[in-house]
């Protein structure tokens, strides 16, 4: 297998991966010579950082890959067109703008939607990329995150990786470690010990009713807690106050919102709960790093690939 310490722009050439199958027997290891696109998805578009190994593949319509299991870990971010991934833990439906990670060793098997789709596909060099403590966690298990800044981050990935030059493996580098920094935060607890159950089932009643106004009186009494001791407790496990938690959750929703073409920024941004779509704006750059206009731009440029400049670009000679 190819080492991938280095810099480099690959563009669309087959690698080898190692994948393990099963076919009614015990794990057979099988070396894949070539991506071939009724197994492991054609290879549009790749690029090479030294802790990551990013590939925009294509995949047919109805595609099922067998239960298998990759050598490092893996993260899939389906770009148009979805697909249904079962997991040693859980399954479920990885739909456009989500992130699914699956570890090194971990056996999954995928079923794609009735369309073509496209994801981005990133491979995390071990050797190169180290996480210490409980941070090492985000990569040890199967982990699926729906939300407006992992979401921004991979398009601008994919915007690099369609657009390459000589500075962006760094740019690209830097992206990817902020998404893993974000699933970390997903999957790293505040505190030493899990939630208890009532902040469990505060945390869920915000889920189910984050669009409607929610008051921390209202959420005391739903789980039959002290509103003091609520919001002491939901800051110290999910590292956020109550009201963060709600506006993050309408932010992701807007993500979902602002693909639909037909739906114009002010009804987004009504719908999210904000008093104007100047306020709206102002909430998602922060929270994302770029407007909503920025956003639905930069997935429209992932939806009709062709907007971009061509991937075959190469670095520079050297003089």
């Amino acid at each position: 297998m190819e080492r991938r310490g280095a810099c480099a722009f690959r563009a669309g050439r087959p690698q080898a991966l190692r994948i393990r199958q099963t076919h009614g027997c015990p794990w057979a290891d099988i070396m894949q010579k070539e991506s071939k696109p009724d197994q492991l998805g054609q290879v549009l578009a790749s690029l090479d950082t030294p802790s990551f190994a990013v590939a925009e593949k294509s995949y047919s319509p109805n595609l099922r890959i067998p239960r298998h299991a990759h050598e490092t870990v893996v993260m899939s971010f389906p770009l148009s067109g979805s697909f249904i991934e079962s997991n040693s833990v859980s399954r479920y439906t990885c739909e456009r703008l989500g992130l699914s990670i699956n570890p090194a060793g971990e056996s999954h098997a995928s079923r794609f939607c009735a369309n073509e789709a496209r994801c981005l596909v990133v491979e995390v060099i071990p050797d190169n990329l180290t996480l210490s403590g409980e941070f090492a966690k985000v990569l040890e298990r199967p982990l699926y995150i729906e939300g407006a800044s992992p979401a921004a981050l991979a398009l601008r990935v994919y915007r690099e990786l369609k657009a390459a030059d000589a500075v962006s493996p760094l740019l690209v580098e830097g992206l990817m470690l902020e998404i893993v920094a974000l699933a970390a935060r997903d999957a790293v607890k505040g505190g030493a010990a899990d939630p208890p159950r009532w902040l469990l089932r505060a945390r869920d009643y915000l889920h189910a009713h984050f669009n409607e106004h929610v008051s921390l009186q209202q959420l005391s009494q739903v789980v039959g807690v002290h509103p003091a001791h609520l919001s002491r407790m939901f800051r110290r496990h999910y590292r956020r106050a109550v009201g963060e938690y709600v506006r993050e959750l309408r932010l992701d929703k807007s993500v979902r919102e602002l693909c639909d073409p037909e739906r114009t920024l002010a009804e987004i941004a009504a719908a999210a709960g904000f008093y104007d779509q100047s306020h709206f704006a102002n909430a998602f750059r922060r929270h994302t790093g770029v407007t909503p206009a920025e956003f639905r731009r930069a997935q429209a440029r992932s939806l009709y690939p062709r907007t971009l400049r061509s991937s075959k670009t190469r670095l520079p000679a050297k003089s």
